[in-house]
């Protein structure tokens, strides 16, 4: 079992790309995705591919860390012994 301290959750944008693809994973739905789901309209999400989801997060991300930025990121990634396990979801 492994203990509470840890356990971490990070602000999405101060976590690693790599501790982001990770989260993702590369099979199931958010594989497909890339948390841009509810961001997208029908027509989009049918015409779009996966890389260019994965090209949007990660501009998302970049606005996020950006200091100017006026947006306030709600996603993380929750990590166990240094492990990224689970993803919030991108408002």
């Amino acid at each position: 079992m492994t203990s509470a301290d840890e356990f971490s959750i990070v602000n999405i944008a101060e976590a690693p790309w790599d501790d982001v693809r990770t989260v993702v994973g590369t099979r199931g739905d958010p594989s497909r995705c890339w948390c841009q789901f509810f961001k997208t309209s029908n027509a989009g999400w049918d015409a779009t591919t996966s890389d260019i989801f994965c090209a949007d997060l990660r501009k998302q991300i970049a606005q996020a860390r950006s200091p100017c930025s006026w947006r306030r990121v709600r996603c993380g990634v929750a990590s166990v012994g240094g492990r990224a396990v689970v993803r919030l979801a991108l408002r």
